[in-house]
């Protein structure tokens, strides 16, 4: 076979496959015999010069920029989501909303061992237009939109701190980087566009932007707020979305798991909804082994109850004991108690 019909041989493959597969997934071992990849994934790379090119040859999405690979428009643009969000009538284009890193309102991005700020880096090096500030005047890009994390080529320009401050897209007056729906909308709608905001991550997890650090994420509807991951499995699931019957899901106890362990995930794929007494074995084992907020697995259970009793036959005192083992495990000493004194893990003997 010529290189050409290996390249389409692959190309097939690939589409014929439920989801197309990610570069990791590139692996023969990975499927039965006769469902194998017609080539290893080193010989694909080799064919193709990348695996974003050969995503990009089978027409599907890129969903990692390779930092080998030169940063091109093109390659920023997978980073965006395309609104029309101008406050300027003179712009008439949608918006490309940064998706990812963000500071101060603006896209950053590293290029070439340099952090950039995206809306710079397009104007001036992309677009090939050099910084015309003089010792009298300093120049920056503004935003002709005034959307500070829009990177759309066509909305950018030099312009002078006077200039940039008829178009008010800085200090006080500054208009919202993106608008979400208004608050009479359903509450349907404001979930289905938090989540169309949301940045994928390595894992496949749907991280919202400005997501609280280490918590919950939360929308705010007529007055109330709602945990955005609940909305989302129970949409998964085709429950209703209303306020009445969120709260009788919380009210009975009702809880959604985050199999990948990320708070901040409010990917569909990512929930699983425990319902009745299942639900209300939270500290008790749950799908990943581990109870949920803590470090010990299952296999860990008996093993700290050995080490305990062991210590004690030598002399030592609870708490003591405690901190040896919680040290052992990378733990507190509050784990190793519940477990010893059978608050946590009664289900493992």
């Amino acid at each position: 076979m010529t290189d050409e019909e290996i390249k389409a041989s692959a190309i097939e493959w690939a589409k014929r496959q439920p989801d197309f597969p990610k570069k990791m997934d590139w692996t023969k071992n990975l499927y039965e015999e006769d469902q194998q990849p017609p080539i290893g994934r080193d010989k694909l790379i080799k064919l193709f010069g990348s695996y974003n090119n050969f995503r990009r040859e089978a027409g599907v999405e890129i969903l990692q920029h390779d930092s080998n690979e030169p940063v091109t428009l093109e390659v920023l643009k997978q980073d965006c989501k395309e609104h029309l969000l101008s406050k300027n009538p003179e712009i008439v284009t949608p918006c490309w909303v940064w998706q990812k890193t963000l500071r101060n309102g603006y896209a950053m991005k590293q290029i070439k061992q340099k952090r950039w700020s995206v809306h710079i880096y397009v104007h001036e090096v992309l677009g090939n237009n050099p910084n015309p500030s003089t010792e009298e005047e300093n120049y920056t890009v503004d935003h002709k939109c005034q959307v500070t994390n829009c990177i759309n080529p066509d909305h950018l320009r030099w312009a002078t701190r006077k200039e940039q401050a008829k178009n008010v897209t800085r200090g006080k007056r500054a208009k919202p980087l993106v608008y979400p729906p208004k608050s009479h909308s359903c509450l349907e709608e404001r979930l289905n566009w938090y989540l169309s905001q949301c940045e994928v991550d390595d894992n496949g997890c749907m991280i919202p932007l400005n997501k609280p650090s280490g918590g919950y994420v939360e929308v705010k509807y007529l007055d109330k707020n709602y945990r955005l991951h609940i909305l989302s499995a129970l949409q998964k699931d085709k429950h209703p979305l209303n306020q009445e019957y969120y709260e009788s899901f919380t009210e009975k106890k009702h809880k959604v798991l985050h199999q990948c362990d990320n708070k901040s995930c409010c990917n569909p794929d990512h929930l699983e909804i425990w319902k009745g007494k299942k639900a209300n074995r939270q500290n008790g084992l749950d799908t990943r082994g581990y109870h949920s907020g803590y470090k010990l697995k299952k296999e860990n259970i008996p093993e700290i109850r050995e080490i305990y009793h062991d210590c004690l036959e030598l002399g030592w005192n609870k708490m003591k004991i405690y901190q040896h083992i919680g040290s052992i495990y990378g733990v507190g000493e509050k784990p190793i108690r519940d477990v010893i004194l059978g608050i946590h893990w009664t289900d493992i003997e």
